[in-house]
């Protein structure tokens, strides 16, 4: 249902059109990092068996009122395309993290090598995600777009509104000179 309460369909995650059917993609789950002053919701991505892919800045705020956080405050939904189903749909999972590793060269103003592994305490019974290969990714840096597929719990509208829906969107992976260019703005 539309937040209005119709039966017009949400809107769009920014730059981000279509929702993900359930079971769809069962290893990109939802983060939930509870802090003393606020709530912190970032996407996150099992890439083995007891590893999610973040952002780092997910777990560790910088300028946050002094936050910190601790792994029993952080929480981790897989399989799940609508967070706030209850209950939730057959195959999802819900657990509380046990720690993680930040990048070392994690930088919180810019958000430079914004990465982070969160670790779970046991197993998931999910297949991991596949993550991209050299091979892969010199294919992109030769000149060939690929095809890729962007997949995230992100804001619904510009102004940061949320509806816990897994959305959807297409994109190409292109050179470094190609990124560089469009965030600079000569692209």
């Amino acid at each position: 249902l539309a937040q209005d309460g119709g039966t017009a369909p949400p809107p769009p995650v920014v730059g981000v059109s279509s929702v993900v059917s359930q079971g769809a993609f069962p290893a990109v789950g939802l983060l939930v990092a509870d802090y003393p002053s606020s709530q912190v919701s970032c996407t996150a991505t099992l890439i083995a068996p007891t590893w999610v892919l973040t952002a780092a800045h997910c777990v560790q705020q910088q300028g946050a009122g002094g936050d910190d956080i601790h792994a029993d405050q952080v929480r981790i939904l897989l399989n799940s395309a609508d967070s706030q189903a209850t209950p939730l749909p057959a195959g999802a999972e819900e657990y509380i993290a046990v720690g993680w590793v930040i990048n070392g060269g994690y930088e919180p103003t810019g958000f430079v090598n914004d990465i982070a592994l969160v670790k779970r305490p046991t197993q998931s019974a999910i297949t991991p995600l596949n993550l991209a290969t050299d091979s892969t990714l010199v294919a992109a840096a030769n000149g060939s777009p690929l095809p890729a597929r962007v997949l995230g719990y992100g804001w619904s509208c510009a102004t940061g509104c949320a509806d816990g829906l897994l959305r959807q969107g297409s994109t190409q992976i292109s050179s470094d000179d190609d990124a560089e260019a469009f965030t600079s703005g000569e692209g």
